[in-house]
């Protein structure tokens, strides 16, 4: 196991410090060899992976029925892109060697040219483990991650649709991302701007993460649910039931950023007036939280929206005075570190097959194609 703690903070503290020295670099040159050195470390470990992540397995199943011509209900974008690789000849560990290196390359080209060590940290952080239990959706988080940053920054729709257009191609839940053009628009922009409404928003929004049965009730329980029969979920344990959230240390952690952004978003728009997009975005991301506590079914729902926490961060490092960077987001980059390793430590106590229900993503212990008997777990297919 300490070789597992050792592959993954390796890999965590080795590429950002990369990422860093390509600040300082002196040449173009120089900086993208350190860039192209901090991604191979985190692609290699994925690449190389064998039985790690809670849906490997079944991705593996997948692979090989889609040569049978079965799985015809899973998206054509990533169907194909199966039957491609089975025809190279490359197995299924040359299509996880494949997404792995367009997963990582799609969100490097969204970092930005000033600071891009901390969107690649928090990154790090927060979607790179789960990356390995999602071989689709983590395209999908890509793709969409800088679909969001080019829509900031340059404010054009078209780009944005195109980006999701693909990203349904692997996963229909993309669909699920035409909230934000829709909260780009005018009339939300002047409600953040205005003085207190944020504010009211936002306690609504706590009070609904401090009691999540409201919002489930309200979720299950409204005429439109009852009347599509979504309502029979709420008593299923396994989808309506209300997340784990231990201490809570890790909701009140998550929920950091975002809040305090809102809090801060007069001097933050001031500095820059994009900021009213990001501004908008902390408060779905919270909304989005309130939601994944409500009901075990959104759970996926919080992870495609993960990549808004990276874009909150950044914003609040760069135009955050020093003393409030200080007092402020010491406590967050110590939670990510720290929500980091317990995903590593939560993935080796809870073992392959035990306690069914208890969340794990299964990435401990790292066991790479190299030494495939070390492997816990037996795969779905067997050659």
């Amino acid at each position: 196991m300490i070789l597992t703690y050792f592959v993954y903070g390796g890999a965590l503290f080795v590429s950002t410090f990369l990422m860093y020295l390509s600040e300082y670099a002196k040449t173009i040159l120089q900086k993208k060899i350190l860039i192209g050195l901090s991604f191979f470390v985190i692609f290699i470990v994925a690449a190389l992976r064998y039985n790690v992540g809670e849906d490997y397995p079944s991705y593996e199943w997948l692979f090989y029925q889609f040569q049978e011509g079965g799985a015809q209900y899973v998206e054509v974008g990533y169907r194909y892109l199966n039957i491609f690789v089975a025809d190279l000849g490359i197995g299924f560990e040359g299509l996880v060697a494949i997404l792995s290196f367009a997963t990582y390359y799609i969100f490097y080209k969204a970092y930005p040219k000033e600071k891009a060590y901390i969107f690649h940290f928090v990154f790090i952080c927060t979607l790179y483990l789960y990356s390995f239990s999602n071989l689709r959706s983590s395209i999908v988080y890509g793709l969409m991650f800088i679909a969001t940053v080019k829509y900031i920054e340059h404010k054009k729709l078209l780009p944005f649709l195109c980006f999701m257009a693909v990203s349904l191609i692997f996963h229909k839940s993309s669909v699920v991302y035409l909230i934000i053009p829709v909260l780009f628009t005018r009339p939300f922009k002047v409600l953040v701007k205005s003085k207190i409404i944020p504010e009211v928003i936002l306690l609504v929004l706590i009070a609904l993460a401090l009691k999540a049965d409201w919002l489930r009730t309200f979720l299950f329980f409204n005429p439109v649910s009852e009347a599509l029969g979504f309502s029979s979920y709420a008593t299923a344990e396994r989808w309506g039931g209300d997340a784990s959230v231990g201490t809570g240390l890790g909701v009140l952690g998550g929920l950091f950023a975002p809040i305090i952004f809102v809090l801060f978003r007069r001097t933050l728009i001031a500095k820059n007036e994009k900021m009213i997009y990001v501004t908008i975005l902390s408060l779905l991301y919270i909304l989005v939280i309130d939601i994944s506590l409500a009901a075990k079914i959104a759970a996926r729902l919080k992870l495609l929206f993960s990549f808004i926490n990276i874009i909150i961060i950044y914003y609040l490092v760069l135009y955050l005075s020093r003393d409030n960077k200080i007092i402020f987001l010491s406590p967050v980059f110590f939670y990510l570190v720290l929500i980091f390793f317990k995903t590593i430590h939560d993935s080796d106590v809870v073992k392959f097959g035990d306690m069914p229900g208890e969340a794990s993503i299964k990435v401990a212990p790292y066991v790479t194609i190299f030494n495939k008997e070390d492997s816990a777990r037996a795969p779905f297919y067997k050659e």
